[in-house]
């Protein structure tokens, strides 16, 4: 995804440099011009984002699911079930982790951390996305 939107980053950029010349200024290009496209990219880029995290968590979900309501044998079951939970956890994880956009700790300037609010409001989604029992159809676990 890195290189992808680095690439779409650079061809961006290019056609908006070359409106550079309607502006009598640089500076009065970037506060009018560049200021809003920058905000509006980045902004399109984490919905498309958050909409592609939504799609995989919606298809593992049905995928649980569907391994509750298939007839296997329960070694198999509790296997799949496994690794659909390790899935979603690593999606989960990956996503609320970074806190950040998506700037590992590689990335981030000097000693920049999490503020307090974000840790708790992080642990808080990490509490309400956990599955504690899985019920199949006919109520038990």
């Amino acid at each position: 995804m890195t290189n992808t939107f680095s690439k779409l980053s650079k061809k961006h950029w290019e056609v908006w440099r070359k409106n550079a010349h309607y502006y009598p200024s640089r500076v009065m290009w970037w506060c009018r011009l560049m200021k809003r496209k920058i905000r509006l990219f980045f902004s399109r880029a984490g919905v498309e984002r958050c909409r592609e995290r939504e799609i995989m968590e919606h298809f593992y979900y049905s995928a649980l699911y569907d391994v509750l309501q298939h007839k296997r044998d329960s070694g198999d079951k509790a296997l799949a079930l496994k690794s659909l939970k390790a899935k979603i956890t690593r999606l989960n994880s990956t996503y609320y982790r970074s806190v950040w956009v998506d700037s590992g700790v590689q990335d981030r300037f000097g000693e920049e951390d999490p503020s307090l609010h974000h840790l708790i409001k992080e642990r808080k989604w990490q509490v309400q996305r956990t599955v504690h029992i899985i019920h199949d159809k006919y109520g038990s676990p």
